[in-house]
């Protein structure tokens, strides 16, 4: 998980005044809940457009199969199914289970 400016300006000053023998009392604040910003089909096809071979492949084949970059990182024929003409996704995690 990615801190926020916020929270980590307050974990040091915790520590901070922990080290020192300081007393304080530790702000209140709500984490705003942020979207994630989705690129439109314009502006996909722009990066496809501006990108080297290697990568306008991987930029094109990520939206229409919905897969993570990290699973199109080494994809094998093991990876293609021929039949169904489909990707079968597969974690690269070694303590993790396939699907």
């Amino acid at each position: 998980m990615v801190k926020r400016y916020k929270e980590s300006m307050v974990n040091a000053y915790t520590h901070y005044v922990k080290n020192y023998g300081l007393v304080w009392i530790k702000p209140v604040y709500k984490r705003s809940q942020r979207l994630p910003s989705v690129p439109s089909t314009e502006q996909v096809n722009k990066i496809i457009a501006h990108a080297g071979r290697k990568y306008a492949l991987v930029f094109s084949i990520l939206p229409d199969t919905g897969l993570r970059p990290i699973e199109l990182d080494r994809p094998t024929l093991k990876n293609i199914d021929l039949e169904l003409a489909s990707f079968i996704r597969r974690l690269l995690r070694a303590d993790m289970q396939e699907f």
